[in-house]
């Protein structure tokens, strides 16, 4: 037991804890067979950079139209249940992927469909599992109990592209999705052993569009929210498109296939992974906005790099640095903004939180696409991330001065 008594692992002290990150480790591998296998089952059906592009428009987009009334939705219901039911969607949309692959009946329009499906269910579920880390561990353990989570996330991002490049070359791309399937039994089983009874924090809610509009002029209120925020819309929209930009720059630029594609996800998988190891024994006092702003730029200037990279190894090595850089800005933003704010607004703030990581992504995909397709294959690392660093630059200039004029000043 000395293991989890450390600082690093202190979130596995509780047993509700072991119970979710378990499951949700198997599922999130199968997750990753999936998101691997549709993305490179979609360009190979019509090896469009911009189609490719627009699979994010139809995964995300829900996300974006709807995530801040998901948020409301969080604080009326026990986050238990809503979580039966969005695994369960998951759980279903990835049988009919597969049966529509094993017939020969898949279609880059029914691909975008399903994508559609799972992003209603990712609207709802983001928020849910964000907000539900302070119920299982406590706002002591949040920090550590979110960079876990991503430690898992991002195991299952090397494991789940890696395999997938092997189940996809020996036994058909199909059975990616049947594993997926598969793997949400884990997830479900991790949430019926979870004693705790979850909380619903707005037991008297009004209509949805007041709680809406109360939970933005809560943000509105707090600068350190608004500021991650926007930290938040720069750099989710820019520098974070590795999936759309890998399979066309690998088979472009780096003149390889299905390997070179799932290796650079594998290798965005490590840096994240040891990125959640640092993150994970952070002291509270260092989440703050200058770590989201260095974060941000190592993440574009990274990315800049790989754009100039023709061999593969170099390229994977600015990958893997883009990948730390990337956790470190996810997690140090997911924990500033649970640590500053209240219970009852929590659910609302991390559906905004939902919006601005995986609502951003259609917007993103677009653009990467747009590029890639006009520019060519480097432009997908290039272009986005000289944006990034302008926008962080910009951002950074405005809040020296704010806080600059904020010092007191002393008359002689």
């Amino acid at each position: 037991m000395l293991l989890v008594n450390t600082k690093t692992f202190s979130s596995l002290r509780h047993r509700d804890f072991r119970c979710f990150i378990i499951g949700q480790g198997i599922s999130v591998i199968g997750t990753w067979l999936q998101k691997t296998a549709q993305t490179w089952l979609l360009y190979t059906l019509t090896k469009s950079p911009l189609l490719l592009g627009l699979l994010g428009v139809f995964e995300f987009g829900p996300t974006l139209l709807l995530s801040t009334f998901s948020g409301a939705i969080v604080d009326r219901f026990p986050k238990k249940k809503l979580l039966y039911f969005t695994q369960t969607t998951y759980m279903i949309q990835a049988l009919i992927l597969f049966l529509l692959v094993y017939t020969n009946h898949i279609t880059y329009w029914s691909i975008f469909i399903l994508a559609v499906v799972s992003g209603f269910a990712t609207t709802l579920d983001m928020p849910t599992r964000q907000s539900y880390f302070v119920e299982l561990v406590g706002k002591e353990d949040l920090p550590n109990a979110v960079s876990l989570n991503s430690s898992i996330f991002n195991i299952a991002k090397i494991i789940g592209p890696s395999i997938a490049g092997i189940i996809m070359l020996k036994f058909g791309i199909k059975f990616c999705f049947f594993l997926n399937f598969l793997s949400f039994l884990a997830v479900l089983t991790g949430l019926f052993f979870i004693s705790a009874e979850s909380k619903v924090v707005n037991k008297h809610p009004n209509n949805l569009l007041s709680e809406v509009k109360d939970g933005l002029l809560y943000i509105k209120s707090n600068t350190k929210l608004v500021q991650t925020f926007i930290m938040m819309a720069i750099v989710c929209t820019f520098s974070m498109n590795i999936d759309v930009i890998a399979p066309v720059f690998s088979k472009t630029i780096l003149k390889m296939g299905a390997n070179g594609y799932t290796y650079l996800l594998s290798a965005m998988g490590i840096g994240s992974l040891i990125g959640t190891i640092k993150m994970a024994g952070i002291k509270r006092k260092k989440l703050n906005i200058k770590l989201l702003r260095i974060a941000g730029f190592s993440t574009a200037i990274f990315q800049v790099a790989a754009s100039f990279s023709n061999n593969f190894y170099l390229c994977a090595l600015f990958v893997l640095g883009a990948g730390f850089s990337n956790l470190a800005f996810l997690n140090g933003s997911n924990s500033l903004l649970q640590l500053n704010s209240s219970d009852q607004y929590r659910g609302r703030v991390m559906s905004i939180y939902t919006l601005f990581n995986a609502g951003s992504v259609p917007i993103g995909n677009l653009i990467v696409g747009s590029f890639m397709n006009s520019f060519g294959g480097r432009s997908g690392f290039l272009l986005p991330s000289i944006i990034t660093i302008v926008l962080t630059g910009i951002f950074s200039l405005i809040h020296f001065r704010e806080s600059k004029s904020l010092l007191p000043v002393h008359n002689n």
